[in-house]
């Protein structure tokens, strides 16, 4: 063993694993089966996929056998241990590492078993992966958590002495729980294992070459290895991005916000000084450009610990802080648009690369959509939450049944899903779908949802989905076991397809392997027995665990084009680095509150600061910043406010303000062309839209209520007359005005054709034939006590008004008037009367009206002509009409009914009629255009007519009253 460790470093802005790569290629091309030989330690498996790929490249290709490359398991900034974050040599005699997914149950089950804390099983599935994640990082960190006794209970806030005393709970049931399974927590056995290797190794120093490249020694385990190869004879350790010329001021006052940090805690345990680190041999002058040294000197100054934070005697090249490029954007959408430019622009020279490095996940996405623009496919290789993927989606989709307040919504979402089949083809089962659908949209559910909907309407497609579905609609409570075999089941019945069994239709492609390894994984899990929980718990408690599992894409969609996180970007190369949502609390990311302890708590018990994590992040910043090519992109706006650059931008940009260079991020064509990306050339005002079908292609038939439409908006008789468009009713929609309007339309209706006018018990029967039609709308109490109580008092009045009536009446009478047109054809137009009292005086006409009815001037000059034309109409049968009326029902106990009667209905009725001849020759005789305008609230043709591209001002948008 060496007495002075072999300590090298590659300085940042150099491809750190092309000049590893590179440098051991040379070195052993003439000798390949001593390049096997060669180990090499790096810190996670994405540095050793990337140091693979970079040797195949340097390479050219040609055969051979690579060296052994073995990650430690750094500490990552997005997770603390992978499911296997490093190989070593097994040891037959050390316990096993409990996995992952059942120690969170477990430690679930011991938190559930507190019950003071009363936490749903979902939350306190979240808080054992905290607590998971704190076991770890005590074993990290070599902290011991038994010394939670040391916490002095009066210096603490009360929440936190629960915290703590739970905390004592557990810790004292967990290691004998552990003991009874003969396992151990994951970190400790990695901890165990790091030991044994650097044991290993100095007790019998390999003779072969040993090489630990691109690790910060962030685990206190791995840093004892680091130290071990080191000094081994063949052995060296090779430091990321690191200066040896440091000066001593600087060294001593290292925080834990400072790149060096971790760098530095490891440098000490070699016991030498920053002067005696050697620059990696294979690097040259040529290497050391004079840009990248002074991007280096400037980032020196900008990350200055800030005790120590001193410009005055900076000196750096006033040019080279010029050339340097910035990017702000408006928002995290002109970001993506922005870096998607520059991506596609790179492609335009041949052979050239580029790699976009961000935090930020959205904005990731943002970037891969932008791309498919130019249909160009970009993987984000930091993966996805499989929650997010097509089968996640379906499987909470699912789960969600249970809890969903929209039942007929979430059952046509499911019938939808590509995935969902039911045995059938995909074309029947989608016209299937849209005809079941239309049934939904008719009038709300009633009374027990979609089963009640089944009772009164035949559908087999419904029948067969609630019958798959009936586990998730039982309404019982299941163990956990039990919730996750029905899910399976569920699953694998609905995705059946008239060919293929789900079984073998759902569970492939990754996101399908990777669902069915969690539900299988859960399943395993013995504990889960034991765990009872209702559907409410489960649906979220299964979505919760989706959310934990992170799927990384297998393939490289671009040759030329990345998109990585800061971790995986550590190795890499490019001809250009895109470094993206460089803002505060996204990159450096934002400290998370830790749930089980507070700063002070953990200080006390020697955990090291969360800070740290800013000081591992900083040093990913200092070595993509100090490449050759690189531009830096940040938002001013986030979807969660306003936004400022991170704290490094902020820091850089005090040093380039000392040499007076004020960079105008905004001045980049990159930044104006993503601004107007979608603006139009020119905008000019719209007119409303006029359509003008021939005349062969106008209606003949139309109702007297559509009159009124037709001369406010004739548009509207364009799309529904002509163009067959009618509206169609929200699903799960709420009981509204219009569905009062209708019950209490049908209940006088029924009424009055069957008499009950003249019978004994005229109320008794009213409330016999109400409580029949409100059974027809699935009212909640406060509904059916306002429906009921408005109805009562318009009984009264009904009963009263017809109660010395002798004459006929007849209800919701239809009838039509021909108009002939002067090519030969006739113009239909149809009506129905509420209500026809057929006396000695002649025929009395009754609309009755839940709303407000229009005035006399409304029916005089023609804006409401309704009632008059239904006159026009049944003028036909009765030559003698004695009047026109409506019955207003407000349903008040001070006004329960209002009647507006209008005697002079021979006046109104010829009026009326002329007013409908004259439209009759605009459009049948002149071909008037149907011309779109601005109506009220109620237009349900207003977005096809692109109302806000031509009027002025907007209509009342307030919802509707909901009884």
């Amino acid at each position: 063993m060496l007495n002075l460790p072999n300590v090298y470093t590659i300085p940042p802005g150099l491809p750190f694993a092309k000049v590893l790569a590179q440098s051991l290629w040379d070195e052993y091309q003439h000798d390949l089966l001593a390049l096997s030989d060669v180990e090499i330690y790096l810190p996670n498996r994405r540095s050793c996929r990337s140091l693979a790929e970079t040797f195949l490249e340097v390479s050219s290709g040609q055969a051979t056998i690579l060296p052994r490359m073995t990650p430690l398991g750094d500490i990552d900034d997005d997770d603390l241990l992978e499911t296997d974050p490093f190989i070593l040599d097994e040891d037959p005699y050390l316990q096993p590492a409990i996995p992952a997914l059942e120690r969170q149950i477990l430690l679930m089950q011991l938190i559930l078993k507190r019950g003071d804390l009363n936490l749903s099983v979902t939350e306190a599935f979240s808080l054992a992966a905290d607590f998971a994640a704190l076991i770890d990082r005590a074993h990290t960190e070599n902290v011991d958590l038994k010394k939670i006794d040391t916490l002095v209970s009066g210096d603490l806030a009360e929440h936190w002495k629960i915290t703590v005393d739970f905390l004592k709970i557990v810790m004292e049931a967990w290691p004998m729980i552990l003991a009874e399974r003969n396992q151990v927590d994951p970190a400790y056995r990695r901890n165990i294992l790091l030991k044994k290797k650097a044991d290993s190794l100095r007790q019998n120093p390999p003779k072969h070459r040993v090489i630990a490249a691109g690790s910060t020694g962030s685990i206190l385990a791995s840093a004892t290895l680091l130290d071990v190869i080191a000094r081994l004879p063949n052995g060296c350790v090779v430091l990321p991005s690191f200066d040896p010329s440091i000066d001593d001021k600087t060294w001593q006052a290292i925080d834990e916000q400072h790149p060096y940090f971790f760098l530095k805690r490891l440098i000490e345990l070699f016991t030498i000084e920053p002067k005696q680190i050697k620059i990696w041999p294979s690097i040259d002058a040529s290497m050391l450009t004079y840009e990248r040294r002074e991007k280096e000197k400037l980032l020196y100054h900008a990350l200055q610990p800030k005790e120590i934070f001193d410009l005055s005697s900076i000196k750096l090249d006033k040019s080279v802080l010029e050339k340097l490029s910035f990017t702000v954007a408006e928002n995290p959408n002109h970001e993506a648009r922005i870096v998607s430019l520059m991506l596609r622009d790179v492609l335009n020279h041949p052979g050239k690369t580029a790699i976009v490095v961000t935090s930020n996940r959205d904005l990731a996405q943002k970037i891969q959509l932008e791309m498919r623009r130019w249909d160009i496919l970009i993987d984000d290789s930091a993966g996805y939450k499989l929650d997010q993927t097509s089968v996640g989606i379906y499987l909470r989709l699912l789960a969600d049944y249970m809890v969903t307040t929209t039942p007929a919504t979430h059952a046509l979402s499911v019938l939808r899903n590509p995935l969902t089949h039911l045995g059938k083809n995909a074309d029947d089962l989608r016209n299937e779908t849209a005809a079941l659908e239309k049934e939904l949209r008719k009038k709300p559910l009633p009374s027990g949802g979609l089963e009640g909907f089944l009772k009164r309407n035949d559908n087999p497609l419904l029948t067969s989905l609630l019958s798959s579905l009936s586990p998730f609609s039982e309404g019982k409570s299941h163990t956990l076991k039990e919730w996750i075999q029905n899910h399976i089941t569920i699953a694998e019945q609905l995705t059946t397809t008239d060919e293929i069994p789900g079984a073998e239709n759902l569970w492939i492609d990754d996101d399908g392997e990777a669902a069915a390894v969690l539900l299988h994984t859960l399943l395993a899990v013995p504990s889960v027995d034991h765990i009872t929980l209702n559907g409410q718990d489960y649906a979220a408690f299964i979505g919760t665990a989706l959310q934990q599992v992170t799927l990384r894409p297998n393939r490289r969609l671009h040759p030329r084009l990345r998109i990585l996180s800061p971790i995986e970007a550590r190795l890499q190369q490019a001809d250009l680095f895109i470094l993206a949502g460089v803002n505060e609390n996204i990159w450096p990311s934002k400290i998370k509150k830790d749930t089980w302890l507070s700063r002070p708590m953990r200080k006390t018990l020697g955990f090291l600061d969360s800070d740290a994590r800013i000081g591992q992040a900083a040093l990913d910043f200092v070595s993509l910043f100090c490449a050759p090519h690189v531009t830096t992109t940040w938002s001013i706006q986030r979807e969660d406010g306003l936004s400022h650059p991170s704290r490094w931008l902020q820091q850089i940009f005090a040093v380039m303000k000392k040499f007076s260079v004020e960079h105008d991020a905004t001045a980049s064509d990159y930044h104006h062309s993503a601004k107007i990306w979608d603006r139009p050339a020119r905008l000019s005002a719209q007119k409303a839209p006029a359509p003008n079908p021939p005349i062969r292609d106008r209606p003949l038939k139309m109702g007297v209520t559509s009159v009124e439409k037709w001369q406010k908006d004739p548009y509207t008789i364009y799309a529904k007359n002509i163009l067959n468009l009618y509206p169609q009713d929200d699903l799960d929609r709420s009981i509204s005005m219009m569905d009062w309007g209708s019950a209490v339309h049908k209940i006088i209706e029924n009424f009055f054709s069957e008499k009950a006018h003249l019978s004994s018990d005229p109320s008794a029967r009213f409330d016999a034939l109400a409580t029949a039609v409100f059974a027809q709308y699935s009212l909640n109490p406060s509904q059916q006590m306002k429906w009921t109580s408005r109805l009562g008092n318009i009984k009264q009045w009904i009963i009263e008004e017809a109660h010395d009536i002798r004459h006929d009446i007849l209800v919701e009478t239809e009838k039509s008037y021909d108009f002939p047109l002067p090519d030969g054809r006739v113009f239909n137009l149809s009506g129905r009367a509420d209500r026809l009292d057929v006396t000695s005086h002649g025929l009395t006409i009754t609309d009755f009206k839940t709303g407000k009815a229009p005035t006399r001037s409304k029916l005089a000059d023609g804006s409401s002509p309704q009632l008059p034309l239904l006159g026009l109409i049944f003028k036909q049968d009765y030559p003698t009409i004695h009047s026109l009326r409506y019955i207003q029902l407000p349903g008040t106990e001070r006004e329960p009914a209002k009647v507006d009667e209008f005697l002079d209905s021979d006046e109104l009725i010829q009026s009326n009629k002329a007013n409908l001849e004259r439209l009759l020759t605009k459009y049948y005789i002149e071909g008037k255009a149907y011309e779109a305008a601005q109506v009220d609230r109620h237009d349900n043709y207003k977005h096809l007519k692109r109302v806000a591209e031509w009027a002025v001002g907007s209509s009342d948008e307030s919802e509707e009253e909901t009884l």
